[in-house]
């Protein structure tokens, strides 16, 4: 084992138990936390993996060997059950445990060996060409995994995005990004631990992956323990949860199920008159549901005008509205500060507030208020 490696595997196992214990212990700590700390806690004896191989001789070490090296597969499902939770801020529930069944497969297909020759999975564990075609097809197993949840995982953070985007105005579009780049790094690391093999990768490979895994799961565990809320959107779970009425407005549909151009517009403009003449926007809670309520007409056709007529989704439409208030109010030489026009404006934090403002005008609050200065004078 490298000099490299020792370091890699004794700060990646101590700031793994380090953090698994403060996710889970801490009263602050919500179900998503928790689910993190066992993935910290997991990652933390994978990092142990080095030193158990150079015990391996032990059959019991070699078992104990054979065991640890399949835990970077529950990373896959726990990291699903991780991104759900924290954005719906919602509970488990009893069938999640059906997540656990490809990892608990790949025991399966192990088990004979890892029960009367620990010393054949040790010494494919630390390189050596697999015995059988069942362990060369072990061998891949866990990348194939990882791959498909990866994957699997980024397409329901695309779709709570795509959601959100249409029902909600107040959250932080970085919240997906960030999720997002999870999974990206994730199939790095998977990518970099399968050249050539997942058991028999050259030294340069591990490393870089293990370095990738220390930086990716430890960077996310700090941000969740600081913030446990940081990656939650709130009112999406409910938005999603909520039932479409059965008569969704078809009287003034066309017979495609979709409002012909001028039923669009001349809904469009209601919609505005109704944001613009009671300033809807200045309420932090709106949401689709509510714009619906106000104007009196379906979600499904609030939505289609919006989309189809106007070319924006709910949170552009409203935002839009939000950020030009802040605009003028700066431009008036207010003395009140930045974040008070914002909470003033519909937004209910100073984050939703700066990740919003750049993302319309590119620039933060503080950049345009500089850039006005002159202008004042």
């Amino acid at each position: 084992m490298s000099t490299l490696q020792e370091y890699i595997s004794v700060i990646g196992c101590f700031q793994g138990c380090l953090l698994a214990g403060l996710l889970i212990a801490d009263g602050r700590m919500n179900t998503a936390s928790r689910i993190l700390g066992v993935i910290c806690f997991l990652v933390a004896l994978v990092f142990l993996m080095p030193f158990l191989l150079t015990h391996a001789g032990n059959d019991a070490v070699a078992r104990t060997l054979g065991l640890v090296f399949f835990f970077p597969v529950a990373l896959g499902p726990l990291g699903y059950l991780y991104c759900r939770t924290a954005i719906l801020e919602t509970p488990l529930v009893r069938r999640d445990l059906l997540h656990l069944i490809p990892w608990l497969f790949c025991y399966v297909l192990i088990a004979d060996v890892l029960l009367s020759d620990p010393q054949e999975m040790a010494h494919w564990i630390a390189g050596a060409e697999p015995g059988s075609l069942r362990l060369q097809i072990t061998e891949y197993v866990p990348v194939a995994l990882a791959y498909a949840y990866a994957g699997w995982t980024g397409l329901i953070i695309w779709r709570y995005r795509r959601q959100a985007g249409d029902n909600l105005a107040n959250f932080d579009p970085s919240v997906f990004n960030w999720l997002l780049t999870l999974q990206a790094l994730s199939l790095i690391v998977w990518s970099l631990k399968a050249l050539p093999g997942p058991a028999s990768a050259p030294r340069v490979f591990t490393d870089s992956a293990n370095l990738f895994l220390i930086v990716l799961v430890y960077a996310i565990a700090i941000m969740q323990w600081r913030n446990p809320q940081f990656f939650s959107i709130p009112n999406l779970s409910e938005e999603r949860s909520r039932p479409v009425p059965e008569n969704s407005g078809e009287d003034i549909s066309s017979p495609e199920g979709e409002l012909d151009p001028a039923t669009r517009a001349a809904l469009f403009e209601t919609v505005k008159r109704q944001v613009e003449g009671g300033r809807l926007y200045l309420d932090s809670g709106l949401t689709l549901t509510r714009l619906s309520a106000a104007t009196g007409l379906s979600k499904h056709h609030v939505s289609e005008v919006l989309n189809r007529h106007a070319g924006k989704n709910f949170y552009e439409f409203i935002n839009g509205y939000r950020v030009e208030f802040v605009r003028e109010r700066l431009e008036e030489k207010t003395e009140q500060t930045v974040l008070d026009i914002a909470l003033e404006a519909g937004f209910s934090s100073k984050s939703t507030f700066n990740a919003i403002f750049k993302q319309f005008t590119g620039q933060t609050p503080t950049q345009y208020r500089k850039a006005l200065a002159p202008q004042n004078r």
